[in-house]
């Protein structure tokens, strides 16, 4: 995101006035839905900024430089060359996610949960952008709090489970709600793509472990993208029922202007330099009958790991690369979860995925980010689906060992996030 001071200022077109009385003006960001109560020296001051000004010509004292420089730095004047840079938001939303409070700009390491209601990469199945507000949902029904206000069961998250580095997470106040990003239905793709690659961009560079929610799986590559921004080198873990490295003779019709879809992101995340290994667990189905691995893509097929957890086999990956998770709901079996756009028959049970989780030692590994995607709200009308979602995300920050969280040292922290739907 920009941060020095524009040349060319204007007024932010999202400012409605709310309220008026003798002492002010209530202003309110209709994107953000923030509030203002300013004086009305201040609305004139806006109103002048209606047609876009060059700072440096106009004589303005150094009082009035200031309060220019204050009404920028809270979004109610906007640079004038980059006004799309409004609609690059993190909206705080009600209910929170597992009663987080809201991030605050603290920049110690946290786990940071962000919803992203995208489903432009499948547009068949639009409806699983509805997915981070149905987790908001549950999250009040069920009354799962960590934040540490409240008691928590952790057995509740399954049987002879360690949950020892959640049960940290929640003392140590290190989960937070990041609210969710602005997806507008009118907004174009790459526009959006563009918006989320910047924002995890300068989470993944604060020092964050952000842990988003979707959305369908395209928008995994721009969080991975953001991710090799920050470090030099990662592996990616992928837990899902297909390869996403599909490809067929529409292609160049389909990616116009190399837009990239569900099915096909991961052949453009293998081509990310600071990615040293991709890992896909669960893949299955006659629709993969003709895959082969590639260069630093290796795949566990789903038979091959029930073996593996029958045998309590742990599998040889190295612990000294930190990793980033993407679990795509339809790795698990459709009898447990129908909510999903291309349910394959003989996925996981709820217990062989703790398990799979063990094997690989997830919970001994630096885990830099992770994304849940492919919940699809309305084709899991009895809410199986969203329950198991949600038992899995919360098994999934168990994953999380607060021991090993970011450093400074690892990080990338002179990284400059602009915002482009150009890249």
């Amino acid at each position: 995101m920009q941060t020095e001071f524009p040349k060319q200022l204007i007024k932010s077109a999202y400012l409605k006035i709310t309220d008026e009385d003798r002492d002010g003006v209530t202003l309110i960001h209709s994107l953000s839905g923030r509030q203002f109560k300013v004086c009305k020296k201040t609305v004139t001051v806006l109103d002048f900024f209606q047609e876009p000004q060059f700072i440096e010509q106009l004589s303005l004292s150094s009082a009035m430089k200031l309060s220019i420089h204050e009404l920028w730095s809270k979004g109610l004047l906007v640079d004038y060359l980059h006004r799309e840079i409004e609609a690059v938001l993190r909206i705080p939303n009600k209910p929170s996610y597992f009663g987080l409070p809201n991030l605050d700009g603290q920049q110690s390491p946290q786990v940071v949960m962000i919803g992203v209601p995208f489903a432009g990469g499948n547009t068949e199945s639009p409806e699983v952008k509805g997915f981070p507000s149905r987790l908001r949902q549950l999250s009040d029904m069920y009354g799962i709090d960590l934040s540490g206000k409240s008691w928590v069961n952790m057995s509740a998250l399954g049987e002879n489970l360690s949950v020892q580095n959640l049960a940290a997470l929640v003392k140590e106040n290190l989960l937070k709600d990041g609210g969710d990003i602005l997806c507008h239905p009118y907004e174009s793709r790459r526009h959006i793509l563009a918006k989320i690659k910047t924002l995890l961009g300068e989470l993944f560079s604060a020092g964050y472990v952000p842990f988003s929610i979707g959305g369908d799986h395209s928008l995994s590559l721009p969080i991975i993208q953001a991710a090799s921004t920050c470090y030099n080198e990662f592996q990616v873990f992928h837990f899902d029922a297909h390869t996403d490295v599909y490809s067929s003779a529409f292609d160049p019709l389909l990616q116009v202007d190399n837009i990239h879809h569900h099915g096909n992101f991961v052949s453009h995340c293998l081509k990310i330099p600071q990615i040293t290994h991709y890992y896909q667990f669960g893949i299955r189905g006659i629709n993969n009958i003709t895959h082969q691995d590639k260069p630093k893509l290796k795949t566990f097929w789903v038979n091959e790991l029930k073996n593996a957890i029958l045998q309590h086999q742990i599998l040889d990956i190295s612990l000294d690369i930190p990793c980033y998770i993407t679990f795509d709901i339809d790795v698990m079996d459709p009898s447990l979860a129908p909510g999903t756009n291309t349910p394959v028959p003989n996925g996981f049970t709820f217990g062989e995925v703790l398990d799979l989780f063990n094997l690989l030692k997830l919970g001994q590994r630096q885990i830099i980010g992770l994304d849940f995607v492919e919940v699809n709200i309305k084709k899991d009308p009895g809410g199986l689906t969203a329950s198991l979602a949600t038992q899995l995300i919360l098994n999934l920050l168990n994953q999380i060992n607060p021991q090993l969280l970011p450093t400074t040292k690892q990080i990338d922290r002179q990284s400059k996030y602009s915002f482009s739907s150009q890249d």
